[in-house]
């Protein structure tokens, strides 16, 4: 079924669905891929990889959007701006090593953010330098404290992205938009530039010519309508590979009501808005029966973040892996909890918040949830059983377990044990979140499970404000790549032929009655 059958059947199927309310007014993944709100899993510039990333507006109302940098441990953010998009406009950075050990990224997009990084701040591009910005540590330092045991530069090299739309830009009062159309001049690229960026610039700059955003940040501003898209490419020169993959999109985000902002626009310099700031905090998920129509699902949340994570939630991933020692075959997962952080930060009071059960600790520098993975070749015979066996009940857990995720973003490697380079550094996206299973070891994947397919779960639980649903599992968003490396048939090894392609994952979602509470 493709994406709009899917979106037209489950719109069908909203009369009579108790809980249900109008999809505008509740957060839920677009199928068809656009939102207020993208989360792109995962960036990486290790192993000599460089992420290239994009968001596209595909309206024509301008568009004021949150971009954020996030390090995958337990998701402080190492650099956000803001970004003015006019209609149908594209914005563009890389993410790459910036040589002192950390990471940072680089445009050569014109459109306006402010600050400005477009060749260090010229309108025109003719600054020297390279344009963009270093990650900052600032949120994982000794100044800050209880971020863990790793406060380098090295922890800015691999984590994810979010893009919030702040609000629709437009002309009411400042004419902000126009400034933001590009209009202008060529730059050195040949591109028109925007027509005014200082002027976005100077609304925040106080004291300023004109700081009528320091004065109020809703000059110029109309709610947020959605209809963004973007990706991200993970890319390697060295090794000849692109590897791109989708972000997730939100909509329903944010809907205000006549008492509340008109838009979640904030300073350049504000950690607002972030996820918590949903609006209403009711969710709208879809459930697959496996017969007939799906089920449309519906619950409010007086703790923000879950109605964000309810959207999110499966109990399951599922992929295909290859780890072929003929082509050099390697597998790694992308597991991404995007909200994991407003569940489990230290600083909060009490116990985590479900669906997470740990809190992080800033002392070894994790928070794990246990999950349970289970591993097919590709005749369906699964790990841990031998094929043609009869097991007497009870029959041994299948399951290869004593694992856990205990980060913001995971990685799970598939691979060779000659595949791990550099001290627990994954071969393909350099990795260092990562759990490994090696087809080397009788302990993980035996030797004949050298391709096939793979399922992880998650046991957790979190139930809804009136206790009559649960949902099963952890908020999850990811991808898989595939690399392998073909001999060109000689012993030249530049004439090898390379490879290396990302993939979905698949999920499944479980929403339950509660399992009734034992006697005392």
């Amino acid at each position: 079924m493709n994406k709009k059958t899917l979106t037209t059947a489950v719109l069908a199927g909203l009369t009579g669905i108790a809980g249900i309310v109008s999809v505008s007014n509740a957060v839920h993944i677009n199928p068809d891929g656009t939102g207020q709100v993208l989360v792109y899993p995962y960036y990486t510039t290790r192993a000599d990889n460089v992420t290239l990333i994009s968001i596209v507006n595909t309206t024509e109302d301008g568009k004021a959007v949150k971009v954020r940098f996030i390090e995958g441990m337990n998701s402080r953010e190492v650099r956000d701006f803001n970004l003015y998009m006019s209609p149908f406009d594209v914005w563009t950075a890389a993410i790459s090593d910036n040589g002192t050990g950390g990471a940072g990224f680089v445009t050569t997009d014109n459109s306006c953010t402010a600050p400005y990084f477009f060749n260090n701040g010229t309108v025109d591009g003719s600054s020297a330098g390279a344009p963009g910005s270093e990650f900052s540590t600032f949120l994982f330092n000794d100044v800050v404290g209880g971020a863990g045991p790793t406060s380098g530069l090295d922890r800015t090299r691999e984590g994810y992205v979010e893009m919030i739309e702040m609000g629709t830009l437009t002309n009411a009062v400042e004419d902000s938009l126009a400034a933001a159309t590009h209009t202008g001049p060529d730059d050195v690229n040949g591109n028109p530039t925007p027509a005014d960026c200082q002027q976005l610039v100077d609304a925040w700059r106080n004291p300023g010519p004109n700081p009528y955003w320091i004065l109020d940040a809703q000059t110029d501003m109309a709610p947020p309508t959605g209809g963004l898209f973007g990706d991200g490419t993970i890319v390697n020169v060295a090794n000849g590979r692109a590897m791109g993959y989708a972000a997730t999109a939100l909509d329903g985000f944010y809907v205000p009501g006549e008492l509340d902002p008109v838009s979640l626009h904030e300073l350049p310099a504000s950690p607002q808005p972030d996820l918590t700031d949903v609006l209403p905090t009711t969710s709208y998920s879809v459930l697959a029966t496996g017969a007939g129509a799906p089920v449309v699902v519906s619950d409010d949340w007086a703790i923000a973040p879950q109605a964000v994570t309810a959207v999110f939630m499966s109990n399951q991933v599922m992929n295909q892996y290859a780890v072929e020692d003929a082509t050099n075959a390697v597998t790694e997962w992308v597991v991404t909890h995007p909200t994991k952080r407003f569940h489990t930060f230290d600083q909060l009071p009490g116990p985590a918040v479900a669906p997470f059960t740990v809190q992080w600790n800033p002392e070894t520098g994790t928070a794990c949830e246990p999950i349970d993975i289970r591993i097919w070749d590709r005749n369906e015979q699964e790990s841990g059983t031998a094929p043609g066996d009869v097991e007497p009940s009870p029959a041994p857990p299948p399951e290869i377990v004593g694992n856990n995720f205990c980060w913001e973003v995971n990685t799970v490697g598939f691979n060779n044990g000659q595949d791990i380079v550099d001290a627990g550094q994954t071969a393909a996206l350099g990795s260092k979140l990562s759990i490994n299973f090696d087809v080397d070891s009788a302990t993980h994947i035996p030797e004949a499970f050298s391709s096939g397919w793979a399922q992880v779960s998650f046991p957790q639980t979190m139930v809804n404000d009136l206790g009559t649903r649960e949902y099963v599992g952890l908020p999850v968003t990811g991808f898989a790549v595939r690399t392998a490396n073909a001999d060109g048939g000689d012993d030249d090894a530049t004439n090898d032929i390379l490879f290396g392609a990302a993939f979905d994952h698949a999920y499944a979602r479980v929403i339950q009655a509660p399992a009734p509470v034992p006697a005392p």
